[in-house]
């Protein structure tokens, strides 16, 4: 099963950008499975339809993205991270509601 998992993962990592990996998603987000919010890595995140996808179901998501990704107005998201104060992070997890 791992290495069924891991094929359509490899899969679906290099199909993210011909829109196969929202397609599922939206499969899975539609069936009866009680999903809550979803994670990816930055295969996924960088794809900007997947995003606003995932923004439109309402369901929380958390998207790796590469550093080198462009902020539109900002730049690339290393340079505007680096340039925020300590205060502005805030720990939270996952778990607490």
């Amino acid at each position: 099963m791992f290495a069924a998992q891991r094929a359509l993962d490899t899969e679906l990592s290099h199909r993210a950008r011909d829109g196969a990996a929202g397609h599922r998603m939206l499969r899975a987000i539609a069936s009866p499975l009680p999903i809550a919010w979803v994670t990816a890595d930055a295969a996924y995140g960088q794809e900007w339809r997947l995003r606003r996808m995932l923004e439109e179901t309402g369901l929380g998501y958390v998207l790796a993205v590469p550093k080198s990704q462009q902020v539109p107005h900002f730049g690339r998201i290393d340079h505007l991270f680096a340039q925020a104060p300590n205060e502005a992070w805030e720990r939270r997890s996952c778990g607490d509601e």
